[in-house]
């Protein structure tokens, strides 16, 4: 990123579904202007969605490297989960490190603030440590008030209608 540019922080939340979606949309622009980006998704293991799939064969080609941390959804938090979600952070941060990325995907981080996986401090420590080298999205439910202040762009997504509340189940293409 060149000297002049300033970093920007922008945020992705609501119930909405479309959040890590408009995430990897604005990853792939970054990408294809020439940045490097990496993309760390946070709670998303379980399943292979999609984008893990492609990013993990063609990420390199692409220039977007992705880290998944977790094995899936979080159904307990107790002092384990908190310590597993530091080890994640401590990870994150050293992929961080590694890729000095242009722009930078947090997946996610939003979700692990809310359900007290991680504090404030330790996350504000890993976006400052992405804005050293570049732009930063993160997303999740539920940001924070201190983020959406911080935030030079928020987008809340709303949930309007969604086939989940008539009993479909997640369909690969289209929700992972």
């Amino acid at each position: 990123m060149a000297a002049s540019t300033v970093a920007l922080l922008l945020v992705a939340t609501g119930d909405g579904k479309g959040k890590t979606t408009s995430a990897l949309g604005c990853a792939l622009r970054a990408a294809g202007h020439g940045m490097r980006v990496l993309v760390v998704q946070f709670l998303k293991g379980g399943i292979e969605s999609g984008e893990q799939r492609l990013l993990s064969r063609h990420g390199r080609d692409l220039g977007i490297g992705i880290l998944t941390l977790g094995g899936g959804f979080v159904r307990k938090v107790d002092e384990a989960a908190r310590r597993r979600t530091s080890e994640w952070l401590e990870t994150a941060g050293k992929a961080i490190d590694d890729a000095r990325p242009e722009f930078c995907v947090l997946d996610e981080l939003c979700v692990a603030l809310n359900m007290g996986l991680c504090d404030r401090e330790s996350a504000e420590a890993l976006i400052d440590a992405a804005l050293a080298y570049g732009h930063v999205m993160v997303t999740g439910r539920g940001a924070p008030e201190w983020l959406t202040a911080r935030a030079d762009t928020v987008t809340v997504i709303e949930d309007v209608r969604h086939p989940f509340r008539e009993g479909a189940e997640a369909r690969p293409g289209v929700e992972f």
